[in-house]
């Protein structure tokens, strides 16, 4: 039931964002952006990982897994995704960005840093 899911993750992002939670945010955003993705709203949830991705603190796996994971299916759907988000916040034509996540050249920002 995606559309429940996308209802109260909504919710919960609201109160987070207010609270100044960055991590539960970033975590909250990125399960938001599948829920989206669920419904085939792609370019929705595009935008929604790119700024699940923005938010996350460096080294927060949970939250930039599942973004990252939820941002490469929406850009290989996402018909009008011209321009999107890269995992370290800049804007990356899409094609390129889609390219690096399949290759694999694209990690985690942070997550791999000593």
């Amino acid at each position: 039931r995606p559309a429940r899911a996308e209802e109260i993750l909504s919710g919960a992002c609201d109160v987070l964002r207010a609270a100044g939670e960055a991590e539960w945010l970033a975590t909250n955003t990125a399960i938001l952006s599948e829920s989206l993705y669920r419904q085939e709203r792609f370019t929705e949830a595009l935008e929604a990982s790119a700024t699940a991705l923005e938010i996350a603190p460096p080294g927060h796996l949970t939250s930039r897994a599942i973004a990252s994971r939820v941002h490469a299916k929406a850009l290989a759907r996402a018909e009008d995704a011209l321009v999107v988000i890269d995992g370290g916040g800049r804007a990356v034509d899409a094609q390129v960005r889609c390219e690096r996540v399949v290759s694999g050249r694209d990690r985690l920002h942070g997550l791999y840093e000593s």
